[in-house]
């Protein structure tokens, strides 16, 4: 059992896998899951999903993103613009931020 971040789970992956063990990883990023990779945590897509139908359902018609300058951002990004389609929302608009630079944001 590890890594949180992708980079840290497939690093440890390829060590894992030379050993022919497992590793269960924390990781959000599903890019990180392979053979032998298992990721036990809540996705980045299936949280937006439901934000994003919480929206349809009290009949919005319009919505916007601040999402993170990053690689969960860019799946967080990628799963906002499906769901809005799949729910015939309207994106507004879409700012990406760095993260740690509070002020800018």
């Amino acid at each position: 059992m590890g890594p949180v971040f992708a980079a840290g789970v497939k690093e440890a992956g390829v060590v894992a896998r030379g050993a022919g063990r497992p590793v269960i990883a924390f990781s959000t990023d599903t890019s990180a899951a392979a053979h032998g990779v298992y990721l036990l945590s809540f996705l980045v897509e299936n949280y937006v999903e439901r934000i994003i139908s919480f929206a349809a359902q009290r009949d919005k018609k319009s919505i916007a993103a601040l999402i993170p300058d990053n690689s969960y951002g860019a799946i967080a990004l990628a799963q906002f613009q499906q769901s809005a389609a799949n729910h015939g929302l309207r994106v507004m608009t879409i700012e990406r931020y760095k993260p740690g630079s509070a002020s800018e944001s």
